[in-house]
Parts: C-alpha cells; structure tokens; sequence
C-alpha cells in the first residue's frame, strides 16, 4: 500500500485485504492503493510499476543492499557478491570467492562502510570479508564464529562490523584490526538459537538483534551488558530495525506479524 505525496486522506484497506477504498481526487491530488487482494467493487486506481532494470544472478540472491550514498548496489549470492552502479545498473566489480572444491558457498549478509570505501560480506563458510571498493581487493577475514554468517551491519563511524550468526552469538569486530571487541550471548540470557538480523542504533550505543528463538534483545555497544529483551512474537524473528531517533523499534517474524516497540518502555506501541 503506498500514498501519493501530498494526497488527502489515504487509502483504506480491511485487515484481509477484500476492500480498499481511495480517497477523493483533487487536482494533481491523488490517493491510491496497491496490494495484491481479490477484485475490488468501485472506482479503484491501479499503478503499474515496472522495475528500472533487472540484473541475472548465477544463483538465488540472498541479500541486497545500497551503500550509505547511494552509489552502490550489493549482492549476495551463491559464491559471488556483486557490486552494481546503483543509477544505471552497470556491473561495478564481482567479488569472486575461491573455491578449491564445487561447493557452495552462499553470502547471506553484506553491509558497506558509512563512506562506501568498504564491503563486507558474511559468508556461509563461518567468516567475513572485508573489500576495498578503490582497489577491489581483499583487505581483512574476519574469523571467530563456528556457522553461517546471517547478518552484518556497520557502524555509523566505521570504526565497527556487526555479525550474527547460526551460532547464537553476535560479535562486535574492530574493522582496522580485523578483531573481536565483544561475543554477546550466552546460554543463560540468550539467544537460544541463530541470530537472523543484527542492528546498530542510531547512535551506535546500542546493539540490537532478532533471533530464531522468537526474541529481540538490545545490549550496550561498549559493556556488552544486555540492556533489554523483547518477547511477543510467536515464532522466529527475522528481521529488525531502529527508528531514526531510536526511540522505536520494528520486528518482522514467521508468526506472520510485525510489530512496533517502544525502547523505553520495553512494550509494544
């Protein structure tokens, strides 16, 4: 569902999707309603988008991401992170991983520095890499965790590389050094399973994550000390998210919900 800027009232659609209604035209004014539900009775405008290019991939494309700028476009795939010309779709560089033996080799996570100067990319063999976007070469391997790589982010100063992985830990990873500053996790506080989605606050004092064992705990970037955990979805968490001011948070799960939280009050919105 979008909303034309500048529009009145905006369209109204019933939780299972059977109605929408957009709201009057004036004008240039125009509300409108997109989804994918049965026929809908009425008057109803429909939009027609079309992507602006499309790119082939030697296999499934785990994770996509610009960089901070805007000026790339990475990828992730089977052997392969993939680096694009964000306006006009040309090939920038291909990151070819080397494998002695036909096996897979999956990026499920890549992130790129605050200045665009660097990639990293979360591997399936246990590792991350760091790449020089001027130079196109390998600059660090980040190792430490014993299964897949599934979530990466940077932090707004560049000074650190956020991991979560199968392994039920998250690491805080100095980026110059290539070097563990922190292993969050443990048995007794959590996760109990993978960590699926890993997050800076905006502000970087706070680390946030979503894990398979269906909760999301924020731990503090320079302690380590866990700050809060959030339970309420029914099922594994798969994706998470600050606000901009990081006063809210957002959680996406196989329970098929999102949910809005409140970080100071620990509860939902």
């Amino acid at each position: 569902r979008a909303q034309n800027p500048g529009s009145g009232e905006g369209p109204n659609v019933t939780r299972d999707g059977a109605e929408a209604r957009a709201g009057a035209e004036s004008g240039e004014q125009k509300d409108w309603a997109i989804g994918d539900c049965p026929p809908i009775a009425g008057d109803v405008k429909r939009l027609s988008v079309e992507p602006i290019y499309t790119r082939n991939h030697p296999s499934v494309v785990c994770c996509v991401r610009y960089s901070p700028d805007g000026k790339y476009l990475g990828t992730g795939c089977n052997q392969n992170a993939i680096v694009f010309d964000a306006s006009t779709g040309d090939l920038v560089h291909r990151f070819q991983m080397e494998c002695k033996e036909a096996v897979d080799l999956y990026i499920r996570a890549i992130a790129f520095s605050p200045d665009g100067a660097y990639m990293a990319a979360g591997m399936e063999d246990k590792t991350i890499k760091l790449y020089d976007m001027a130079t196109k070469g390998e600059t660090h391997v980040f190792s430490g965790h014993s299964m897949d790589i599934y979530s990466l982010d940077y932090s707004k100063d560049g000074r650190y590389i956020l991991s979560g992985s199968g392994d039920c830990t998250l690491r805080l990873w100095e980026t110059k050094t290539a070097t563990t500053k922190l292993v969050l996790g443990n048995v007794d506080s959590g996760p109990l399973d993978g960590v699926t989605s890993v997050s800076f606050s905006p502000d970087g004092t706070n680390i946030l994550a979503g894990s398979l064992d269906k909760v999301m705990r924020i731990w503090d970037t320079e302690t380590g000390k866990l700050v809060n955990a959030f339970r309420g979805h029914e099922d594994s968490v798969h994706s998470v998210s600050y606000s901009p001011d990081g006063n809210s948070l957002i959680s996406g799960s196989l329970d098929k919900t999102l949910k809005l939280w409140d970080v100071r009050s620990g509860g939902l919105t």
